[in-house]
């Protein structure tokens, strides 16, 4: 499903992908070895349809950001059992003094998300100049599958819009993880969107 223009979606890609990289060299910092990202590929849709773009799976953790400030949404972060196992296992090495239970896991998860989830927001907010931000993220372990627990998640989203993006984090050991991120996000953004292409037209 097309929901806006193909002028609009080119510049959200754009902006996606330079955000994307931006992660991954912070990524880099973190994990202190180099990490590449490959394969980016974007969809659009509404909330209903962009869900069944998204592998049904079981035993994952969904991190989860709220948009607040001049435009509202919501980013989520899904990972499986193996992404989860593949990112804590590169952080932990270089983190000695942190214990490998879940509330320690939970916490570089969460760095993970909001690393990727601010460089986003950053990119459309210097894009747009408007003023947004990414709240503190939180932490889902769903006993469902990915599918069946986003289904209830968007049960009341009519009227919003949807951005799928899909990438593989290459670290240099050629340990791959290929998370799902999705963005709900409100009308707002794309008539910010809108008016700043009429405002550059119009130079």
């Amino acid at each position: 499903m097309k929901l806006h223009s193909a002028e609009t979606h080119k510049i959200i890609e754009d902006l996606i992908k330079k955000s994307y990289q931006k992660a991954s060299d912070s990524f880099s910092n973190l994990a202190e070895k180099k990490v590449d990202v490959k394969g980016l590929d974007i969809k659009f849709s509404d909330p209903e349809h962009i869900v069944k773009m998204i592998p049904s799976q079981k035993k994952l953790t969904i991190l989860i950001t709220e948009i607040i400030g001049d435009c509202k949404g919501k980013s989520y972060l899904i990972l499986n059992e193996y992404e989860v196992e593949m990112i804590l296992k590169m952080m932990l090495s270089k983190m000695k003094n942190f214990e490998a239970n879940e509330y320690f896991q939970d916490i570089i998860l969460k760095e993970i998300d909001n690393v990727l989830a601010a460089s986003v927001i950053t990119e459309f907010s210097n894009f747009l100049n408007i003023k947004i931000y990414g709240d503190v993220p939180s932490v889902a372990h769903p006993t469902e599958t990915s599918v069946e627990w986003l289904k209830k998640e968007f049960s009341s989203t009519k009227g919003l819009s949807a951005i799928l993006s899909t990438a593989s984090f290459v670290f240099e050991e050629d340990v791959k993880v290929k998370p799902s991120f999705l963005w709900v996000l409100d009308k707002k953004f794309y008539d910010a969107f809108d008016e700043k292409q009429k405002v550059d037209a119009d130079r």
